[in-house]
């Protein structure tokens, strides 16, 4: 599997902005570890449906997966777009609620096309959401201590 040096560039939008907007950017090693748990096959596809500032896709897409990701804040999924550009790859992000979507996908959407589905919940925050009582590990607790 080809590899490339990812660059992270979320850590770097945090020093240079000066801003706690990224407190909660899940560590490098979580990523790498999902992303070796997962062990996708070179050139598949991956979606990450909560993508914040794109660390998982970024991880992704250096191993040679097309990517897309779904993030619910603008703000938020211009920075995943700028993560995946300066650190040299391509990729989709569509600014939407996920939940939502999976109601009346956009036209140039299909989860039936992806090969691989990852998210790492967000740190800190409470998650209190009816709508993902569906799921198993839905919690309306912090997600981390």
């Amino acid at each position: 599997m080809t590899r490339r040096k990812t660059v992270f560039c979320c850590e770097i939008f945090a020093k240079v902005l000066g801003t706690d907007a990224f407190e909660y950017t899940t560590p490098r090693t979580l990523v790498k570890m999902a992303m070796d748990l997962l062990s996708p096959e070179e050139g598949s596809s991956f979606i990450d449906p909560a993508c914040g500032v794109g660390s998982l896709l970024t991880e992704a897409a250096s191993r040679g997966l097309k990517v897309t990701g779904i993030e619910i804040n603008t703000e938020i999924a211009k920075y995943s777009e700028a993560n995946l550009a300066l650190s040299g790859f391509e990729g989709q992000i569509i600014n939407a609620d996920s939940l939502k979507i999976m109601e009346s996908p956009p036209p140039n959407l299909s989860y039936s096309k992806f090969d691989y589905a990852a998210v790492i919940p967000p740190f800190g925050q409470k998650i209190d959401d009816p709508r993902l009582n569906q799921f198993i590990t839905s919690s309306n607790k912090r997600s981390q201590n």
